[in-house]
């Protein structure tokens, strides 16, 4: 049986919607793809389809690629951060 959200009873919809957020949450944090490759471990990650993009290098630098920023760390700790439309093409 399959049920839709608009199917569901009014006093259920604020825990869909919480339990939407969790699983969302979950898949980006959950790898789909991992490459590791000389210089740094690569992630894609479930959440289609703009998922995030992890890169970690070995000497500790990170980027982190969402659908709203890209954040660098650099091996340093020191951190940018990019907001809006970013893309990669």
């Amino acid at each position: 049986l399959i049920c839709s959200y608009q199917d569901l009873p009014e006093k259920y919809w604020k825990k869909y919607q919480y339990a939407t957020k969790f699983v969302q949450l979950i898949k980006s944090k959950t790898p789909k793809v991992t490459l590791y490759t000389k210089y740094a471990k690569v992630m894609l990650m479930e959440n289609s389809p703009n998922a995030d993009l992890e890169v970690c290098f070995y000497d500790g630098a990170k980027t982190h690629k969402t659908s709203e920023l890209v954040r660098v760390v650099e091996k340093s700790g020191k951190s940018y951060t990019v907001k809006g439309e970013v893309g990669l093409s």
